[in-house]
């Protein structure tokens, strides 16, 4: 947990409410499963998880640890040097395709955009210049044109 506290989000805020109000007897069991949309024996659960850590138990276990499908960061930092240094001049999806074919290196194109895209890699579209427009007035009478 950060050593400043402990950041929740609002619904977060909103059950750690209501499981307070279940525990000292304000609301029942069966109130506090109707408020939070769960099943009772699902607050018995969340009161026990929070009276053994205390408020932090209202948060997710799996919160501030790293996803367990994350890519690793040398094949990153792989990949990125090798569009930097051999395939500087391919657009990104040619970049990944030659990495899958010549080094055996493959991630999904959104993952790989986003990496180009946070190391200043890849080529960047240049708009067309948009063409003046004239206008011409309305005729007074409906249908009529020029």
């Amino acid at each position: 947990m950060p050593k400043g506290g402990i950041y929740m989000s609002k619904n977060e805020a909103v059950a750690l409410r209501i499981l307070e109000d279940f525990r000292s007897g304000l609301l029942s069991r069966r109130q506090a499963a109707e408020f939070l949309g769960c099943s009772e024996r699902a607050i018995s659960r969340r009161v026990r998880k929070l009276r053994q850590k205390g408020i932090e138990g209202i948060k997710h276990g799996n919160y501030q640890k790293p996803a367990r499908n994350r890519l690793d960061q040398g094949r990153r930092d792989q990949m990125l040097k090798l569009a930097r240094e051999q395939y500087y001049d391919f657009n990104i999806s040619h970049c990944l395709e030659m990495l899958a074919a010549r080094h055996g290196l493959s991630v999904s194109y959104t993952t790989f955009h986003r990496w180009c895209r946070e190391a200043g890699l890849g080529k960047h579209k240049r708009r067309r210049t948009s063409k003046a427009r004239v206008h011409r007035e309305r005729m007074s009478c409906e249908g009529l044109l020029l």
